[in-house]
């Protein structure tokens, strides 16, 4: 009996064994910049900075720091306290429904929206704020209240013309209302706007989706509420709801607040950065830079921008051991306006995307 107890305490600790030997490496943090070589060439490095970093989100092995996230921590922000608010009355709200007690629930749905919308600068991507709508339309039309669950789903549609909900989970009376709610957002007539911020060359999102680096300006936006979000290494979001019309052209202001770690950061970049990016191990300047945000690795890029011509020098390192381990020099983008290839098109974004992408299958696969 001892004999086949300690067989089967062996069995079990090799399987063990095999299975923790199967275990993915821990993912390596890494933190993404890309840098302006002087003053011309802040917004075009806004730009590719932004780019940069969706590009190696989903790098394989590695896991990418929120720069933006690690300048402000611990900072104060009453929308955090609205985000937190809101999320705890949607959990008391669905918890009301789930036992029937619609009116109730209803209404800490609806309060849990107005809280969201007062912490716009930081629901990012604005996914919770949307199945939030879904959920309250959703339960409107099971109480009856159609006409409220239409202009629930409008709203829902207006801030993503693409939201889906899932058949499995929703009635055709509530696919049906949503489907509807898509068509109106469709045909409302297209406004034009100006985003401007300070500082400048700041990332500009609107309803959760990147358009451009700023001063901006928008063109083709439905008419009606938008979510607009500026953002920029060292200070803490700038968000707003606003709305557009149709007969004018809006203009906004975004004054964004330091984060507290702005000035240590301030003082890496200017110490001489990139100077000799091709050196071997990488100088100290660099690996101080990737240091000071607890990085494994470090993705460095060199943006200069000379009229229509963009240059990129790209450079990849570890921090330990300091080892260079990618370098290249002298990518070259080239801007033109007679055929809409502007900093802020979509068609140039699609470039920069592919040259990241690129980048990224040669490096991390």
């Amino acid at each position: 009996m001892k004999r086949t107890t300690l067989v089967l305490s062996s069995i079990l600790f090799l399987a063990t064994s095999s299975f923790a030997k199967d275990e993915p490496p821990p993912r390596l943090k890494l933190v993404c910049f890309a840098l302006p070589a002087d003053k011309a060439s802040e917004r075009a490095a806004a730009l590719f900075n932004q780019r940069l970093r969706d590009a190696f989100s989903s790098a394989s092995g590695h896991e990418l720091i929120d720069t933006k996230a690690f300048l402000y921590r611990g900072d104060r922000d009453p929308r955090m306290n609205d985000q937190h608010q809101a999320r705890s009355m949607a959990q008391e709200g669905q918890e009301a429904l789930d036992v029937m007690e619609m009116e109730d629930g209803i209404a800490k749905l609806l309060k849990a929206k107005e809280k969201y919308q007062k912490s716009v600068g930081r629901f990012g991507d604005g996914k919770e704020y949307v199945n939030l709508m879904l959920q309250i339309g959703a339960a409107q039309i099971l109480a009856g209240k159609v006409d409220d669950a239409a202009m629930i789903f409008q709203e829902a549609a207006m801030f993503d013309p693409e939201v889906q909900m899932d058949p499995a989970k929703y009635t055709p009376a509530m696919l049906d209302v949503l489907e509807r709610g898509r068509v109106f957002a469709a045909s409302q007539p297209l406004c034009a706007g100006q985003v401007k911020s300070v500082p400048d060359a700041a990332e500009v999102y609107r309803n959760g989706v990147f358009v451009g680096v700023s001063p901006l300006a928008f063109r083709n936006v439905p008419e009606g509420t938008q979510y607009l979000r500026v953002e920029k290494d060292g200070y803490l979001p700038w968000g707003e709801q606003v709305e557009f019309q149709a007969m004018g052209e809006e203009y906004y202001q975004a004054k964004l607040d330091k984060a507290s770690r702005l000035k240590a950061f301030q003082a890496l970049l200017k110490d001489k950065i990139l100077e000799d990016m091709n050196e071997s191990p990488p100088p100290f300047p660099i690996v101080r830079l990737g240091e000071f945000f607890e990085a494994k690795r470090l993705v460095l890029l060199k943006v200069k921008q000379e009229g229509l011509e963009i240059k990129v020098d790209f450079l990849f390192i570890e921090l330990d051991p300091r080892r260079k381990l990618h370098f290249h020099s002298g990518d070259t983008f080239r801007l033109n306006p007679d055929h809409n290839l502007i900093l802020n098109s979509e068609l140039f974004q699609k470039q920069v995307d592919k040259y990241f992408k690129d980048q990224a299958k040669q490096l991390f696969h």
